[in-house]
C-alpha cells in the first residue's frame, strides 16, 4: 500500500501492540509508513491523550503534505 500512513502507538495498548505493524513494514507492504514515538496511554489514545495524538498527527500532516 503505497500511500502515506501514520501509526500512533501506545505503551499500554493490549490490543494493537506497538510492534504490530513491524511485519508489514518488513515485508515492504507499507513503504510510505511513519511510526511515532510511543504515547503513554492505553488502547484509546485519542481519548486518553488527545493533545499528544493531535500534535503528532499535525506534525506528520505538515511533513507529508505541506513540504
Amino acid at each position: 500500500m503505497n500511500v502515506p500512513a501514520l501509526y500512533i502507538s501506545a505503551m499500554d495498548d493490549a490490543v494493537c501492540k506497538p510492534e504490530a505493524a513491524e511485519p508489514l513494514v518488513e515485508k515492504g507492504l507499507l513503504p510510505n509508513h511513519t511510526k511515532t514515538e510511543l504515547i503513554d496511554a492505553g488502547y484509546w489514545v485519542p481519548y486518553e491523550k488527545l493533545e499528544e495524538a493531535v500534535d503528532r498527527l499535525k506534525v506528520w500532516l505538515e511533513e507529508k503534505f505541506l513540504h
